[in-house]
């Protein structure tokens, strides 16, 4: 999972070191080495948090299943995670 494309995710924030975020649910649009903006149908506003610091559960749209990742895991661009499989 770590190194999967993150982009059109359904995400949710079931941890954070930021109360303000936790619990946030939404879809990933957006993705830096050290944050993800999260589209939230909720509120209709798009909130940025960072990968450090944070638990998120993810649902690959493939299987329908849900994935725990510590944000620590997903710090980096996409194409630095892929690299790092490669190199492995």
């Amino acid at each position: 999972m770590i190194y999967h494309e993150l982009l059109g995710l359904d995400i949710e924030i079931i941890s954070s070191t930021d109360p303000g975020v936790e619990g946030l649910k939404g879809v990933v649009v957006d993705e830096t080495e050290k944050t993800l903006r999260i589209y939230s149908p909720d509120t209709d506003k798009v909130r940025t948090v960072f990968k450090l610091g944070n638990v998120f559960k993810f649902r690959l749209p493939e299987t329908n299943e849900t994935v725990v990742v510590m944000g620590d895991q997903i710090i980096g661009r996409p194409g630095e995670r892929a690299k790092r499989l490669v190199r492995r």
